[in-house]
C-alpha cells in the first residue's frame, strides 16, 4: 500500500513539474492572472481614493480584495486543462495517469499559481487601499485556505470546461455557484482581521472554510476520473 502511494506521488509529483516547465517558458497563466490583478487593483484604487470611507469599512476591504483575487484566479486557472487540450497531450495525459494522479498534480500547479498571486497581491493591495493590516496572521490564515479553497474548485471545473468552444465564459460561470462559499467565508475571515480581531472571533468561519474545503476536493477526487475520461 505504501509503495502505491509512492507511485501516485511520484507521477503527481511529474505532472507538476511538467506543468511549471512549461509555465516558466511560456508564462502565460502567471502573467495573466498578475497583470489581471495589477490592473484590476490600480483601477480600484483610483475609484475609491476620494472616498474616505472605504479604509474604515473592512468588510469593504475584504470584499474588494477578494473579488480581486476570484476574477484573477478565473483569468489563468483553467491553463492547465486548456493547455493539454490545445497540444492536443490530453490524450496521452489520460493513458499515463489516472484520474486521482492527474487532479492532484493540476491541483498542485494551480495552487502554486494562486500562492504567488496571494502573496503579490495583498501588500500591493494594502499599500494602494492605505488600508491598516491589522491582525497579519488572521490575514495570512483567510489568504492559504481561501487559496487553497480556489484551487480546488478551480481544478475541477476547469477539467469540465476544457473542452469546450466558450470555456472562458462558462469557467466562470460555472466556478462561481460552487466558489461562492469559499468566498463568503474568507471575505468574513480577512474583514476580521482588517478590523484587528483576534482568530476567536472568526473560528466558525474558519472551520467552515476546511470543511467545505475538504469536501469540495474530497468529491473532486472521487468523481474525476469521470469528468477526466
Amino acid at each position: 500500500m505504501q509503495i502505491g502511494w509512492c507511485v501516485l506521488f511520484k507521477q503527481a509529483l511529474a505532472i507538476v513539474a511538467k506543468d511549471m516547465r512549461v509555465e516558466f517558458r511560456t508564462r502565460y497563466a502567471l502573467n495573466a492572472l498578475l497583470m489581471f490583478a495589477l490592473v484590476t487593483l490600480t483601477a480600484v484604487s483610483f475609484t475609491t481614493s476620494s472616498s474616505s470611507t472605504i479604509s474604515g469599512d473592512t468588510n469593504l476591504l475584504s470584499a474588494l480584495f477578494w473579488i480581486v483575487l476570484f476574477f484573477s484566479t478565473m483569468t489563468g486557472a483553467s491553463r492547465s486543462f486548456v493547455a493539454e487540450e490545445d497540444a492536443h497531450t490530453a490524450p496521452l495525459l489520460r493513458l499515463s495517469a489516472g484520474g486521482t494522479v492527474v487532479y492532484w498534480g493540476k491541483f498542485a500547479g494551480n495552487l502554486m499559481l494562486l500562492s504567488v498571486l496571494g502573496a503579490v497581491t495583498f501588500p500591493l493591495y494594502v499599500f494602494l487601499m492605505s488600508a491598516d493590516v491589522g491582525n497579519i496572521g488572521l490575514h495570512i490564515v483567510g489568504i492559504v485556505l481561501g487559496t487553497i479553497g480556489l484551487s480546488g474548485g478551480a481544478t475541477i471545473v476547469a477539467a469540465i470546461v476544457a473542452q469546450s468552444a466558450v470555456r472562458g465564459a462558462l469557467f466562470t460561470a460555472l466556478s462561481f455557484p460552487v466558489l461562492l462559499p469559499f468566498l463568503v467565508l474568507a471575505i468574513q475571515i480577512n474583514a476580521a482581521a482588517f478590523a484587528g480581531l483576534p482568530m476567536v472571533e472568526v473560528y466558525s468561519q474558519i472551520m467552515g472554510l476546511v470543511a467545505y474545503s475538504g469536501v469540495l476536493i474530497t468529491t473532486s477526487v472521487l468523481l474525476f476520473d469521470f469528468v477526466w475520461r
